[in-house]
């Protein structure tokens, strides 16, 4: 909990993160869901090498893990698994947050009203990229929800200048 809480006060002035300090993050935010869903909670990643060192919005996958784990896995009451994945796509970065659990087809449909996570998220990036982002929602292959971030590819600054999006 420490761990994570430094890591937390240390991003909260700083706008812009790595996919690299984003999955260190994540992973401390994971362990101490671990605690809470026990042996119910699997936890995968597959990130392109070429991307963990790309600039993205400090703080951008954890809501967006939370809401897996609070809206998809959580109420289905089984083991499931919440899976981070990353690759680049010619000019843009494709990150997904991909849940097992009952799923969002109003999400999907563009029907749900968002919650107070999403509407953070998309509006963050609207802000930080104007129309060059984008948060969308497809069913999973198995179900569940897939949460897709699309955004410009910028190698991450050296730390205290943010990038040029």
């Amino acid at each position: 909990l420490s761990d994570l809480l430094r890591l937390v006060l240390s991003q909260a002035t700083r706008p812009w993160s790595s996919v690299r300090e984003e999955l260190r993050f994540l992973q401390l935010y994971l362990d101490l869901q671990q605690m809470r869903f026990g042996d119910r909670l699997s936890f995968e990643q597959a990130i392109a090498p070429e991307v963990l060192d790309c600039a993205i919005p400090s703080l951008l996958l954890q809501p967006l893990v939370e809401n897996a784990l609070r809206h998809g896995l959580e109420p289905a009451g089984r083991p499931g698994t919440v899976r981070v994945l990353g690759r680049r796509d010619g000019g843009a970065v494709e990150l997904k947050v991909a849940d097992d659990g009952v799923g969002c087809p109003a999400l999907v449909r563009g029907t749900a009203q968002p919650g107070v996570g999403l509407t953070n998220v998309r509006e963050r990036l609207r802000t930080m990229f104007d129309q060059g982002a984008s948060l969308s929602f497809a069913a999973g292959e198995t179900g569940g929800l897939v949460a897709c971030v699309r955004l410009p590819a910028i190698d991450a600054p050296s730390r205290k200048e943010p990038p040029n999006a």
